[in-house]
Protein backbone atom coordinates (compact mmCIF):
# COMPACT_ATOMS: atom_id res chain seq x y z
CA UNK A 1 0.00 0.00 0.00
CA UNK A 2 1.08 3.69 -0.33
CA UNK A 3 1.52 5.85 1.97
CA UNK A 4 -1.40 7.89 0.68
CA UNK A 5 -3.44 4.95 0.83
CA UNK A 6 -3.07 4.17 4.45
CA UNK A 7 -3.28 8.10 5.13
CA UNK A 8 -6.56 7.41 3.53
CA UNK A 9 -7.21 4.94 5.62
CA UNK A 10 -6.75 6.48 9.05
CA UNK A 11 -8.54 9.41 8.34
CA UNK A 12 -11.39 7.02 7.65
CA UNK A 13 -11.04 5.08 10.50
CA UNK A 14 -10.65 8.56 12.67
CA UNK A 15 -14.26 9.81 10.99
CA UNK A 16 -15.70 6.61 11.60
CA UNK A 17 -14.81 6.96 15.27
CA UNK A 18 -15.89 10.32 16.15
CA UNK A 19 -19.52 9.84 14.08
CA UNK A 20 -20.05 6.43 16.16
CA UNK A 21 -17.89 7.30 19.45
CA UNK A 22 -21.38 6.64 21.66
CA UNK A 23 -22.63 3.66 19.39
CA UNK A 24 -19.82 0.90 20.09
CA UNK A 25 -17.52 0.19 21.44
CA UNK A 26 -15.43 -1.31 18.56
CA UNK A 27 -15.25 2.37 17.08
CA UNK A 28 -13.61 3.73 19.91
CA UNK A 29 -10.67 1.83 19.98
CA UNK A 30 -8.03 1.95 17.29
CA UNK A 31 -7.49 -1.03 14.85
CA UNK A 32 -4.71 -2.16 12.95
CA UNK A 33 -4.67 -0.58 9.37
CA UNK A 34 -3.65 -2.89 6.69
CA UNK A 35 -4.33 -3.11 2.62
CA UNK A 36 -6.51 -5.26 1.98
CA UNK A 37 -5.66 -7.23 -1.80
CA UNK A 38 -8.70 -8.80 -3.59
CA UNK A 39 -7.88 -11.68 -5.16
CA UNK A 40 -11.75 -11.87 -6.23
CA UNK A 41 -11.96 -13.05 -10.02
CA UNK A 42 -13.35 -10.54 -12.75
CA UNK A 43 -16.62 -11.46 -13.63
CA UNK A 44 -17.37 -13.85 -16.34
CA UNK A 45 -17.94 -12.96 -19.85
CA UNK A 46 -21.82 -13.44 -20.64
CA UNK A 47 -22.57 -14.89 -24.36
CA UNK A 48 -25.90 -15.14 -25.64
CA UNK A 49 -25.38 -17.69 -28.91
CA UNK A 50 -27.97 -18.07 -31.41
CA UNK A 51 -27.29 -20.44 -33.02
CA UNK A 52 -25.81 -24.16 -32.91
CA UNK A 53 -22.43 -23.25 -34.55
CA UNK A 54 -22.31 -20.26 -32.26
CA UNK A 55 -22.29 -22.02 -29.09
CA UNK A 56 -20.12 -25.07 -30.78
CA UNK A 57 -17.06 -22.24 -31.02
CA UNK A 58 -17.66 -20.80 -27.82
CA UNK A 59 -17.28 -23.94 -26.33
CA UNK A 60 -14.37 -24.89 -28.58
CA UNK A 61 -12.61 -21.77 -27.01
CA UNK A 62 -11.39 -23.62 -24.37
CA UNK A 63 -12.38 -21.30 -21.45
CA UNK A 64 -13.97 -23.03 -18.31
CA UNK A 65 -18.03 -22.43 -19.63
CA UNK A 66 -21.09 -22.46 -17.21
CA UNK A 67 -24.38 -22.34 -18.95
CA UNK A 68 -26.95 -20.44 -17.40
CA UNK A 69 -25.18 -19.45 -13.95
CA UNK A 70 -21.54 -18.58 -12.31
CA UNK A 71 -18.95 -20.66 -12.03
CA UNK A 72 -16.63 -20.45 -15.31
CA UNK A 73 -15.02 -17.89 -17.38
CA UNK A 74 -17.96 -17.51 -19.98
CA UNK A 75 -21.23 -17.88 -18.89
CA UNK A 76 -23.48 -19.43 -21.54
CA UNK A 77 -26.98 -18.02 -21.90
CA UNK A 78 -29.73 -19.81 -24.14
CA UNK A 79 -31.62 -17.53 -24.01
CA UNK A 80 -30.97 -16.40 -27.74
CA UNK A 81 -31.81 -20.44 -28.62
CA UNK A 82 -36.16 -19.78 -28.30
CA UNK A 83 -37.06 -20.14 -31.65
CA UNK A 84 -39.55 -23.24 -33.13
CA UNK A 85 -37.69 -24.19 -36.24
CA UNK A 86 -40.48 -25.57 -37.24
CA UNK A 87 -43.71 -27.52 -36.33
CA UNK A 88 -46.17 -30.29 -38.26
CA UNK A 89 -49.31 -30.06 -36.80
CA UNK A 90 -50.49 -32.94 -38.49
CA UNK A 91 -47.52 -35.11 -37.43
CA UNK A 92 -47.67 -34.11 -33.96
CA UNK A 93 -43.60 -32.49 -34.01
CA UNK A 94 -42.38 -29.47 -33.63
CA UNK A 95 -38.36 -28.45 -33.82
CA UNK A 96 -37.72 -26.37 -31.33
CA UNK A 97 -34.21 -25.06 -29.40
CA UNK A 98 -32.80 -25.39 -26.20
CA UNK A 99 -33.72 -21.84 -24.97
CA UNK A 100 -37.72 -21.66 -25.52
CA UNK A 101 -39.65 -21.50 -22.16
CA UNK A 102 -42.11 -24.03 -21.56
CA UNK A 103 -44.92 -21.31 -21.64
CA UNK A 104 -44.02 -20.08 -25.09
CA UNK A 105 -44.21 -23.28 -26.40
CA UNK A 106 -47.41 -24.28 -24.85
CA UNK A 107 -49.06 -20.73 -26.17
CA UNK A 108 -47.69 -21.66 -29.77
CA UNK A 109 -48.74 -25.48 -29.46
CA UNK A 110 -52.59 -23.92 -28.72
CA UNK A 111 -52.64 -22.24 -31.40
CA UNK A 112 -53.07 -25.47 -33.24
CA UNK A 113 -55.05 -27.19 -30.58
CA UNK A 114 -51.98 -29.16 -29.63
CA UNK A 115 -50.41 -29.48 -26.03
CA UNK A 116 -46.98 -29.94 -24.69
CA UNK A 117 -47.26 -32.76 -22.17
CA UNK A 118 -44.94 -31.94 -19.69
CA UNK A 119 -45.18 -29.65 -16.78
CA UNK A 120 -42.66 -29.49 -14.51
CA UNK A 121 -42.72 -26.87 -11.89
CA UNK A 122 -41.93 -22.60 -12.69
CA UNK A 123 -41.06 -22.17 -16.37
CA UNK A 124 -37.89 -23.67 -17.72
CA UNK A 125 -36.39 -24.18 -20.96
CA UNK A 126 -36.46 -27.37 -23.03
CA UNK A 127 -33.05 -27.31 -22.62
CA UNK A 128 -33.30 -27.50 -18.90
CA UNK A 129 -35.97 -29.94 -18.86
CA UNK A 130 -33.98 -32.31 -21.09
CA UNK A 131 -31.03 -31.90 -19.14
CA UNK A 132 -32.29 -31.98 -15.41
CA UNK A 133 -34.89 -34.94 -16.71
CA UNK A 134 -37.48 -32.40 -15.12
CA UNK A 135 -41.60 -33.35 -15.25
CA UNK A 136 -44.25 -32.89 -13.61
CA UNK A 137 -47.68 -34.85 -12.70
CA UNK A 138 -48.55 -35.80 -16.34
CA UNK A 139 -45.29 -38.03 -16.40
CA UNK A 140 -47.30 -40.46 -15.02
CA UNK A 141 -50.02 -40.88 -18.07
CA UNK A 142 -47.87 -39.13 -21.21
CA UNK A 143 -44.16 -40.55 -19.89
CA UNK A 144 -41.06 -38.56 -18.90
CA UNK A 145 -39.38 -36.23 -21.08
CA UNK A 146 -37.01 -39.44 -22.55
CA UNK A 147 -40.37 -40.40 -23.91
CA UNK A 148 -41.65 -37.02 -25.75
CA UNK A 149 -37.97 -36.51 -27.66
CA UNK A 150 -37.76 -38.56 -30.99
CA UNK A 151 -34.17 -36.77 -31.86
CA UNK A 152 -31.53 -34.27 -30.42
CA UNK A 153 -28.86 -32.56 -31.77
CA UNK A 154 -26.43 -31.27 -28.64
CA UNK A 155 -22.97 -29.15 -28.12
CA UNK A 156 -20.14 -31.15 -26.43
CA UNK A 157 -18.02 -30.14 -23.92
CA UNK A 158 -15.55 -29.69 -26.69
CA UNK A 159 -17.71 -27.72 -29.06
CA UNK A 160 -18.79 -30.59 -30.94
CA UNK A 161 -21.86 -30.90 -32.14
CA UNK A 162 -23.88 -34.44 -32.36
CA UNK A 163 -27.08 -35.73 -33.80
CA UNK A 164 -29.08 -38.61 -32.35
CA UNK A 165 -32.52 -39.88 -33.21
CA UNK A 166 -34.57 -38.07 -36.38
Amino acid sequence: CSASAMRSIRLGLRIRARSFRHHASAARFPARIACIHSKVQALPTVSEPTSITEAAEILRSGARVSIERDGGDVVLSTRGLNQVLEHEPGDLTAIVEAGIRLSELRERLAAHGQMFALDPPGDPTIGACLAGDLSGPRRHRYGAMRDLVIGVTVVLADGTVASSGG
